[in-house]
């Protein structure tokens, strides 16, 4: 990473008066700072982005966890081949492509002469008598009536299933990564302010929140730059004319904005950043469930 290098304080438009009678605005100390565990926390898992994320992968786990103990994940290989007779044909209370799923139950002698009794799921109502039954000889337990599942669903109820935790999951590594970055510039970034020149709304939504994307500019040693941040409350980027940032010293095309982080991270007068709110360990609830789910799933599985 190198030498810090020396941090100071970088202003967009005019200096202010001497004799102005506004309050003066604290900077923040020189690199590197320390910054309260709540506030990293929240900036990890409470980004915008991320919160979205891990409300989406909470929830779309615990549908995975209806639906993926469902599954035959895995063709079962079975050594042995005996005839077995039907004994009960029920409609289940799923379905698939539009055709319902009936359980079916048989009965069968394996090759020692032992009376073994199996289930199997088809889409064939009709399905009747005398029928070839599949099973393995280390363990005549596992059986499967030739043509049908051990299981309700194929494989590809798995694969839809697990796209809504996937696609959360994917947002909130997002977040956290975004969230990371967000870290490092509070830790070791300059401050300076910026000014909004572009807004675009997303198509991600949170609660009837649309995400927006607002694009700053400021200048340093009279070079222009400019970063996008993206934010469900665009109006706290919206009250100032300029708004606080920082940037990386080592690379000055990376900010952030300070008023849309978690936390509302503020500056005290002695220029340390400090956070609004508790501990935040309620921040880690959606992460564990989602991970609990995640194991739960795994354990029914198998």
């Amino acid at each position: 990473m190198g030498d810090l290098p020396e941090a100071r304080v970088v202003r967009v438009g005019e200096p202010r008066a001497a004799t102005s009678t506004a309050p003066t605005v604290p900077a923040l100390r020189l690199a590197p700072r320390r910054l309260p565990r709540a506030l990293v926390w929240r900036l990890w898992f409470h980004l915008d982005k991320g919160r979205f994320g891990w409300w989406f992968a909470a929830f779309g786990m615990g549908f995975a966890c209806v639906f993926i103990p469902q599954v035959q994940l895995a063709p079962q290989l079975f050594d042995r081949t005996t005839r077995g007779t039907i004994q009960s044909v029920e409609q289940t209370t799923m379905s698939e492509n539009e055709r319902e799923i009936y359980r079916v139950t048989y009965t069968f002698d394996d090759d020692r002469g032992v009376a073994r009794t199996g289930t199997s799921y088809t889409k064939d109502a009709a399905v009747s008598g005398a029928q070839e039954i599949e099973y393995d000889k280390d363990d005549p337990t596992h059986s499967r009536l030739v043509g049908a599942r051990t299981k309700p669903f194929g494989l590809w109820v798995a694969l839809v299933t697990l796209v809504f935790p996937a696609l959360g999951l994917w947002f909130a590594l997002s977040g956290f990564l975004a969230g990371r970055k967000a870290v490092r510039l509070l830790r070791f970034g300059v401050e300076t302010t910026g000014r909004l020149v572009e807004k675009t709304r997303s198509k991600v939504e949170l609660d009837e929140h649309p995400l927006y994307r607002l694009t700053f500019e400021y200048v340093v040693d009279g070079e222009r730059f400019t970063t996008t941040v993206e934010t469900m409350r665009p109006e706290v980027l919206e009250d100032d004319a300029h708004e606080r940032l920082v940037f990386d010293p080592w690379d000055r095309t990376i900010a952030t904005t300070l008023d849309h982080l978690p936390g509302q991270p503020r500056i005290s007068p002695d220029g340390e950043l400090a956070s609004d709110g508790g501990m935040g360990v309620h921040l880690l609830i959606l992460p564990i469930a989602t991970l609990g789910l995640f194991i739960t799933m795994v354990a029914l599985s198998v």
